[in-house]
């Protein structure tokens, strides 16, 4: 799930960064 994580904030760069960001969020918790 960590690796994920890294994918997933690699990922948000590519596709802006903006509804993304929040499921980042989601991710972490």
């Amino acid at each position: 799930m960590y690796c994920s994580k890294n994918e997933i904030l690699n990922s948000t760069t590519t596709f802006g960064g903006g509804i993304y960001s929040r499921t980042v969020k989601v991710y972490s918790f």
